[in-house]
């Protein structure tokens, strides 16, 4: 839901004054839920015969039965997006039900509960239903900084903010091609003006999805260091 009442901190360019944002009390889905919940409880895998050919280990983080997608972490030291998305189409074929795979290199014994969807742990994220395939491909820069100079008068108008967890969620567009450093140096500029300039209405984090060119790329101001990039396919 957009906050409509006295916006003036968004819907100006790159203006980030302390106004209150004003929004019905409401709780937001977010399309990229990049947020795992619950402990791991190992899955058979005699019906993905797949994970044990490609030398990976798996375990699921969601209850099988519940009406939410069955949601798996798959660890091996190496892996790969095609690997992932070969994995997760196997189990949607096995299960008839919404897939979200993640894959990881960090060892499942050292995997905190929760949470484990957007980190520098996760390398891949798959989700497959009906009709499409989502992937979200991670990368961690930890030498960057938030771009002390914002070269652009952003429109930030197109927001929404969930009173609830203060995370106001963000659509903004870059004119051309940059590379993933500097897109996340400039979501991290960003989205520190925006918490520091509406801390009074409750904002504590921002989550941005940005279109470069052709391209969606996804940032959480929660996990500093790390972007995502965002792909889909119809099928």
């Amino acid at each position: 839901m957009k906050t409509t009442d006295n916006l003036s901190k968004f819907n100006s360019k790159n203006t980030f004054s302390p106004t209150r944002i004003s929004a019905a009390f409401f709780i937001l889905f977010l399309l990229f839920s990049l947020l795992i919940m619950g402990l791991f409880n190992r899955v058979d895998a005699e019906n993905v015969p797949l994970v044990e050919t490609l030398g990976y280990e798996l375990v699921e983080v969601t209850n099988e039965e519940s009406e939410a997608p069955l949601e798996v972490l798959i660890q091996k030291d190496s892996v790969s997006k095609k690997e992932t998305m070969a994995i997760a189409k196997e189990l949607k074929k096995e299960k008839g039900q919404e897939i979200v795979v993640f894959a990881s290199t960090k060892p499942i014994s050292q995997q905190a509960p929760a949470p484990v969807g957007y980190n520098e742990d996760v390398e891949y994220k798959v989700t497959i239903t009906e009709n499409r395939i989502e992937t979200i491909e991670f990368d961690v820069y930890k030498d960057s900084h938030p771009d002390a100079i914002v070269h652009q008068n952003w429109d930030l108008s197109d927001n929404v903010l969930d009173l609830v967890t203060g995370k106001v969620t963000v659509k903004i567009e870059m004119d051309r091609e940059w590379p993933k450093d500097m897109i996340l140096s400039t979501a991290q500029s960003l989205s520190q003006q925006i918490i520091d300039s509406n801390q009074e209405s409750g904002v504590s984090a921002v989550f941005f999805e940005i279109k470069v060119g052709k391209g969606l790329y996804l940032y959480d101001s929660e996990y500093f260091y790390t972007i995502g990039e965002y792909q889909v396919l119809e099928i």
